[in-house]
């Protein structure tokens, strides 16, 4: 984006919000976490007006829990951030706004890990290959749990509004109803429009569907209502996490995304194409979208997760794609662990390679549950990869994958594979209690 651009719309947006003192600038790590850099508007204004951006120390690229550093990583040198005034957006706090950031080397150059340049990129491939326009949708699953503070420091999380299901309105709902709907709110007033929000399957599991938007856009949208949503459960007195299962007894949380290829002109062998390369890389996709070992409780039948075979079906809530229409499917095999800009270009990635290579879509259509099929019926529709059981598989699976690998850049990937090994070995060391509250404080 060049300097007049920017800074023509931070004049318009300043214009209709006089009162913004202070611009968050915001940056998702490669363990899926948000670190912020806090500006006041006059600086903000005269990097926009230098044309610069902000300074960060280049080990926060291998940064893991608790300040770790993963191996690689270097007390030594320095990126930038470029604040994506696309993304520019006000926050319930009304003196301030939130942008998000791309990363570039101090030329100016895009760095070959940033995620959003990345899915910048790879949407214009699958969009310019396809002859298609693109929509992602996400739904917002969280789990709401009451927060216990003690004197020591310590805090633990319960899960209380079990007289709940999907869809209900219960008296314990009901005592939830005026958070939500002022989550919803909140997230009108700075310009997301919640398109309808209920109850879930899991205990305190609610569901806020937003709107369809480009993809780049759509996760922006994403990030940003997940923050809204947890100030205001915070403000509450409660936690809304994006655990992915709090409980082996209860569904689990996912972080469900809608893809749409819109060709001008039917087009069913491109769209299935890019659906196929999907269905063809997701044992490695599931490295980005499945990120930490606790996403594979959801890799399971009977939860309505999408299963553990890969493959697809006409409104089939058990596979990998849940095919909607022609042109649009679900995948509900990504959760709120992972870093959504680096998940939707792992997808894209695969969609593109589909296209690329003018793959056929198989592995169904299946009509029932896959686990309920026999391996006689699975093998006719051409089913026979199952999902990886556990982080390690899909990690090993996505190293292994060059086509995916020469797509996502060589860089990104191996960066990515370092972190996420080297993070295994710091969750190892905490006792189960210990990951449980790490992850429902973090995510």
């Amino acid at each position: 984006m060049s300097k007049t651009t920017a800074l023509n719309l931070w004049q318009k947006f300043h214009a209709k919000n006089p009162g913004v003192d202070f611009v968050w600038v915001m940056f998702t790590t490669y363990i899926g976490t948000n670190l912020i850099r806090i500006l006041p508007v006059f600086e903000f204004k005269r990097l926009l007006e230098a044309g610069q951006g902000i300074s960060i120390p280049r080990v926060i690229l291998h940064v893991l829990p608790y300040d770790n550093v993963a191996e690689g990583g270097s007390l030594t040198g320095s990126f930038v951030l470029k604040p994506d005034l696309r993304s520019l957006s006000p926050q319930l706090d009304k003196n301030k706004a939130i942008v998000m950031a791309s990363w570039s080397h101090k030329e100016n150059l895009p760095m070959e890990q940033c995620a959003r340049t990345k899915l910048d990129s790879l949407t214009h491939l699958v969009e310019q290959r396809s002859n298609c326009s693109m929509l992602i949708g996400f739904e917002l699953e969280f789990c709401v749990l009451r927060e216990q503070r003690f004197d020591n420091g310590e805090v633990k999380y319960e899960t209380f509004n079990v007289d709940h299901s999907w869809c209900s309105m219960t008296r314990q709902d009901e005592m939830l109803l005026g958070m939500l709907e002022e989550a919803a709110l909140a997230l009108q007033s700075i310009g997301i429009m919640v398109q309808q929000f209920h109850a879930e399957l899991g205990p305190g599991q609610w569901e806020f569907v937003l709107p369809p938007d480009s993809p780049l856009k759509s996760v922006d949208t994403l990030v940003l209502a997940r923050q809204v949503v947890m100030k205001i459960a915070t403000k509450h007195g409660y936690r809304a996490t994006l655990h992915p299962r709090l409980s082996s007894e209860q569904a689990g949380t996912g972080a469900h995304v809608h893809i749409s290829l819109n060709p001008e002109r039917e087009d069913l062998t491109t769209v299935e194409s890019f659906f196929a390369g999907i269905l063809n890389h997701f044992t490695s996709i599931a490295a980005f979208t499945l990120p930490q070992e606790i996403s594979y409780g959801r890799v399971v039948e009977g939860i309505g997760s999408g299963g553990d075979y890969v493959c697809w079906g006409w409104e089939n809530r058990e596979t990998i794609l849940r095919r909607i229409s022609n042109n649009r499917c679900e995948i509900k095999m990504m959760d709120g662990l992972a870093n959504p800009y680096l998940g939707l270009c792992a997808l894209l990635a695969a969609g593109l390679d589909g296209l690329l290579q003018g793959s056929a879509l198989n592995a169904g259509p299946c009509l029932v549950e896959p686990s309920k099929m026999s391996e006689e019926e699975r093998a006719g529709l051409g089913i026979n990869t199952k999902m990886p059981g556990q982080l390690q598989d899909s990690l090993k699976s996505l190293k292994e994958n060059e086509r995916l690998i020469q797509i996502l850049g060589h860089t990104l990937v191996s960066t990515y594979l370092t972190v996420k090994t080297c993070e295994l070995q710091v969750i190892h060391k905490m006792t189960s209690e210990q990951q449980r509250t790490w992850f429902i404080s973090r995510y």
